[in-house]
């Protein structure tokens, strides 16, 4: 199934935030979002981030934080094993309804997503963050003539 046929968060602070609240609630969300791009490696003995890979396999940030989680995450709702999902979804703090286990695919997909991650909001928060409100931005775009 292609990543496109589902919505996915478009900002990887959600990501960030994900992590903070089921994991830690300590996260500096800016400070971990920088680490995740670039040549950056997480090293897992240190439990630190480093620029030089521990050792040639070692995945850069984005890939051990961002896909290799996602990639889990499909691959169990793909494997149709009901159990194994069932278990994986309790330990997410994911609740489904037990018809929802016999969904197809894709709306099963979506629907783990959605609890996953929350709503889709990444184009709105680049907005918000982006874009000025009108309030503020009015003076800039009136000019006062004598």
């Amino acid at each position: 199934m292609p990543m496109h046929t589902v919505s996915l968060p478009h900002d990887i602070r959600i990501f960030v935030c994900v992590y903070d609240e089921r994991y830690t609630g300590k996260l500096d969300v800016k400070a971990f979002s920088d680490r995740l791009w670039g040549d950056i490696y997480f090293n897992e003995k240190t439990r630190k981030f480093t620029r030089k890979e521990a050792d040639p396999s070692t995945p850069r940030t984005f890939v051990h934080f961002v896909l290799t989680p996602l990639y889990k995450l499909y691959s169990q709702v793909l494997s149709e094993e009901t159990d194994n999902l069932k278990a994986t979804m309790k330990g997410l703090g994911i609740k489904l309804k037990p018809v929802m286990y016999k969904m197809d695919v894709r709306p099963l997909l979506k629907a783990v997503l959605d609890q996953f991650f929350g709503p889709v909001s990444g184009l709105v928060d680049l907005i918000v963050e982006h874009i000025p409100s009108p309030v503020e931005n009015a003076a800039n775009k009136v000019h006062c003539h004598p």
